[in-house]
């Protein structure tokens, strides 16, 4: 064979389209020297030229399975039966991938989930992982201790009284009654998601409170999904999965935050320790270990941060009272909203004077609870905004504010210091100190640390330190 037709074969052989990386195939019975030759010849012209499309695209980010392309073309024979192992137990690790991937948050709230619900008999997954990676013995959340106020908070790095959204419901003293549809819009402090779009950093979240539109003063997460509480987390497993695949760096959210049901609905219904809850969590628990795993096998924890929390405890009450049906009985006239651990009281446009007022503290306090004019509740109530209303009311553990339709057991509300307000803390990944179980941690660290994960400045509003354990290795800003 003469030197041309040599020189045309070897160009068909360099020519030819790799085969489909996930179709079995079968090795040729061509000699070893030739496929040799092919290999050097190749590295000798140029590499990659030879390669599809898809294939350079793999080999310019450092490659979509196992190692890059060129790195397993440097490492040779050994390099590509590391590769071809690694496909056939199905275990793709993207090592060169991971260490070039931007840093990444995922921050996951499981409502209504106490430390003691982290258990291998109710969350054994996420037991695994506090094991692994890093637990607080408790995270102390904000008061009042309810769902919408502690979202926006774990967001913030602020108390309610500086972010607005101050109960599940409240009323504006100008804007009247709070609409929970349009949550983001009663937003008064800049959430971290914000603060990452403005950076130039994409975020998305699923049904994190105050995550469906733009807050107040700035941009809402670039993706987010219309609230439904019909959603299994399954499903948002599946997306947080596809968002942290995507093969585009300026389109990858850097922040993902997701909403899971956690205990809640089913600790409300029959109380924290009955059989509901350990069922309720089991399918949440499913789709926990499916998301750790996923995120493993793509080689994205040296990159990636996940970390679960939760808004508040839950606990039963022994003893019930009708705030507004008290304060009829004794001729007060006034609206009283919410339930559980803590109300507030605004009363009519006439009947707002300091002795109607003090009134209205002196039958909440006969009555069992705690409870002030705003003006004057204790600093570290936090209650100075005024949708706290005219009077605000705590209810002591054990007891439960209620009105006429509340048909259920477990409650919470209470004050953010009793052990069973507790909420949740567990993180692995990047920047994560192994092993760590941390002593009683703020929920207000939880903003600024993940602005230090993804390499952003803590703003002045958030007074609270970031959490040195979970930014191991990372630097100072």
């Amino acid at each position: 064979m003469n030197r041309p037709v040599l020189l045309r074969i070897r160009r068909s052989v360099l020519r030819a389209p790799l085969p489909d990386r996930g179709r079995r195939r079968r090795f040729s019975a061509r000699p070893l020297a030739s496929m040799l030759l092919f290999a050097s010849l190749a590295l000798v012209v140029g590499g990659f030229g030879g390669l599809g499309a898809g294939e350079c695209r793999a080999a310019s980010r450092g490659g979509a399975e196992g190692v890059g392309v060129a790195d397993a073309a440097a490492s040779g024979s050994a390099g590509m039966a590391a590769r071809t192992s690694a496909t056939a137990r199905g275990r793709s690790r993207p090592i060169a991938e991971a260490a070039s991937v931007a840093p990444t948050v995922v921050l996951i709230s499981l409502d209504g989930t106490r430390p003691e619900d982290v258990s291998e008999a109710r969350l054994p997954s996420l037991a695994a992982l506090a094991r692994r990676g890093l637990s607080a013995e408790a995270m102390v959340p904000v008061a009042p201790t309810n769902t919408f106020p502690n979202h926006v908070s774990l967001v913030t790095g602020v108390h309610p009284e500086v972010h607005g959204v101050v109960d599940n419901h409240f009323t504006d003293p100008e804007r009247g009654d709070f609409d929970r549809d349009a949550i983001h819009a009663w937003i008064e402090s800049e959430p971290i998601w914000s603060i990452a779009e403005r950076s130039g950093l994409p975020t998305a979240s699923f049904y994190w409170v105050g995550s469906e539109g733009p807050w107040s003063r700035g941009p809402g997460p670039r993706e987010a999904r219309r609230f439904s509480s019909r959603t299994r987390e399954r499903t948002k497993v599946d997306r947080i999965l596809h968002w942290l695949a995507e093969p585009d760096p300026a389109k990858r959210p850097r922040l993902v935050t997701c909403w899971f049901h956690g205990a809640d609905h089913a600790a409300h219904v029959d109380g924290p320790d009955a059989p509901s809850v350990a069922e309720a969590l089991a399918p949440q628990d499913r789709a926990i270990a499916r998301l750790v795993d996923a995120i493993d096998r793509r080689g994205l924890f040296a990159s990636t941060t996940l970390i679960f929390v939760s808004d508040h405890g839950m606990v039963a009450a022994r003893e019930r009272i009708n705030l507004g049906s008290r304060l009829r009985q004794h001729g007060l006239r006034a609206r009283t909203f919410g339930i559980g651990g803590f109300a507030t009281i605004v009363a009519g446009e006439t009947r707002r004077r300091p002795r109607d007022l003090d009134r209205i503290v002196e039958v909440v306090r006969a009555a069992g609870l705690e409870a002030w004019r705003r003006e004057q509740a204790p600093p570290d109530w936090h209650v100075a905004h005024p949708r706290f209303g005219d009077v605000v009311v705590r209810a002591p553990v054990g007891t439960a504010i209620v009105t006429p339709t509340s048909r259920i057991v477990g409650f919470h509300g209470h004050a953010p210091e009793a052990p069973e307000m507790a909420a949740i803390l567990i993180a692995y990944g990047r920047g994560v100190r192994n092993g760590a179980v941390l002593p009683r941690v703020s929920s207000l660290s939880v903003a600024p640390t993940v602005l230090r994960l993804l390499g952003l400045d803590v703003p002045p509003q958030m007074k609270a330190k970031p959490i040195a354990a979970m930014l191991e290795g990372l630097g100072r800003r």
